[in-house]
């Protein structure tokens, strides 16, 4: 998963809850010290994860991420 029109002062991505997390990077991420492309987890059953994004709450948090 690439990110698209992170903010310029930064954010943190983090676990949503009890939400299964779907990344191999470790919750929270800081952002812009994360890789720039981060990898999904192999093996996650198909389904729809959700994850929070601290600069996103005005644009509708959750986030999600479709696993098929």
């Amino acid at each position: 998963m690439e990110w698209q029109n992170p903010p310029q002062g930064g954010t943190t991505i983090k676990q949503y809850g009890n939400n299964r997390w779907p990344f191999t990077l470790a919750s929270p991420i800081p952002w812009p010290n994360a890789p720039s492309a981060v990898l999904i987890l192999p093996n996650l059953p198909p389904n729809k994860y959700y994850y929070y994004v601290d600069s996103c709450t005005s644009e509708g948090a959750p986030k999600s991420v479709d696993v098929s």
